[in-house]
């Protein structure tokens, strides 16, 4: 009964979890996230490195972009969680090929399409 709860709560506030953190402006929404995540530690592990992703598009210099994703990846495999290694072991080649590009802000169509296909 406990985990159907739990599973009624996660897909009633999938919009939240699918939402950029900056963009949640009410505080009730933002209390229901804190909420959600705090009940679910993989939750949670997967929504932190969902948001830190965004931030590889902000660097300007290839070998800090690199030292990020590397970061980033290392997390992702230590996660514990089998779909996240999955997801990252498939973004590996693609991003590893897109260092320069990705370095500068900008989203080669190989990666987005890399991202989709993974959803």
């Amino acid at each position: 009964e406990g985990d159907r709860q739990a599973c009624k709560v996660i897909k009633g506030s999938r919009w939240l979890l699918l939402r950029s953190k900056r963009n949640i402006e009410s505080q009730d929404d933002r209390i229901r996230l804190y909420d959600l995540l705090e009940a679910n530690r993989n939750l949670m592990k997967v929504y932190v490195l969902k948001e830190d992703m965004k931030q590889l598009w902000d660097f300007r210099y290839p070998k800090a972009a690199k030292r990020f994703w590397k970061d980033w990846y290392r997390r992702a495999m230590q996660s514990g969680i089998e779909p996240l290694r999955r997801f990252a072991k498939r973004l590996k080649p693609t991003y590893q090929a897109s260092w320069p590009t990705a370095a500068i802000g900008c989203t080669p169509v190989s990666w987005k399409g890399s991202t989709t296909r993974s959803r």
